[in-house]
């Protein structure tokens, strides 16, 4: 089961997820983020570079964590409303 969920995940991430975003507000604002984090770390010593890219991995492992979380709430969501 676990096995099914991580493709129907994939799935969704890969192909639904993209379909669904506004592509030029998505663009803009993502141009944006990178633009201000390379400005950023432009400032940080390597000391501090590396400190921040092990916080950032972290944080994206709770990411990831938590955006299963969120597909599998809105799965089994969806599973309920179809029952009625």
């Amino acid at each position: 089961m676990e096995t099914l969920l991580q493709a129907l995940e994939e799935y969704a991430e890969e192909t639904l997820v993209c379909e669904r975003l506004p592509r030029s507000e998505h663009h803009t604002l993502g141009s944006n983020i990178c633009q201000h984090w390379e400005t950023f770390r432009a400032t940080l010593t390597e000391a501090q570079i590396c400190e921040l890219d092990a916080i950032l991995r972290e944080e994206a492992c709770f990411r990831r964590l938590e955006d299963a979380a969120y597909f599998r709430a809105a799965l089994s969501i969806g599973l309920e409303l179809s029952r009625f």
